[in-house]
């Protein structure tokens, strides 16, 4: 496997960092194994972040990840062959706002993603069996907090929260090319919302 990170300055009060990995066991296994007899998997991911200091009272932050998983098995086989895949992500922004040395803000947004897929072929020669699914899940979610402190001992928090929620998923099975069962994809979304205050006295 392989890693790397960059990081360093954009501007006076800003800056970035950026990092990745990825796992070479689909390049390696061939060279020490028979690729029809035995599967192979990789992954890779990313990170990023960026920080903004947008005034004496205003800070940015933007933050990003990304990753990829895969296990196959490469080449056609007499008995089964499968190719899985699955994936997230998510993605946030947060600003941070000092109304004064006691009232602090936090207004945030942040996008987080999951999919999956499988296939899976038996005696795929022949054209036996042939499944396939699929499914994905999103979150978008607002988020606002205020923190006081009224002083040394006494600490005041609240926020709300709102979230959309999306969710999907498909499947089909046939044999010998011919459709057997399915499940249409029927994209399904809910919303959530709520609210909170904590009183912390020391």
């Amino acid at each position: 496997s392989a890693r790397m990170m960059l990081e360093g300055p954009i501007a006076e009060g800003s800056t970035f960092m950026i990092s990745g990995r990825r796992m070479y066991a689909d390049l390696l296994v061939p060279m020490f194994a028979d690729e029809k007899k035995t599967p192979t998997y990789y992954f890779y991911d990313l990170n990023g972040k960026a920080s903004f200091e947008l005034s004496s009272a205003d800070r940015l932050v933007v933050s990003a990840y990304g990753g990829r998983d895969a296990l196959n098995s490469r080449a056609v086989s007499e008995d089964v062959n499968f190719d899985i895949a699955w994936r997230n992500s998510v993605v946030g922004v947060r600003w941070l706002h000092i109304l004064s040395p006691s009232l602090f803000t936090n207004l945030s947004v942040v996008y987080s993603g999951y999919g999956f897929s499988a296939r899976v072929q038996t005696e795929p020669i022949a054209g036996d069996q042939d499944f396939y699914s699929s499914s994905e899940i999103a979150d978008l979610i607002l988020r606002g907090d205020v923190q006081w402190f009224a002083h040394e001992q006494h600490t005041m928090k609240f926020g709300v929260e709102a979230t959309s929620n999306f969710y999907d998923a498909a499947a089909e099975s046939r044999i010998a090319n011919q459709l057997q069962s399915s499940i249409a994809s029927a994209p399904s979304r809910a919303f959530n919302a709520a609210a909170y205050v904590q009183d912390e006295w020391n």
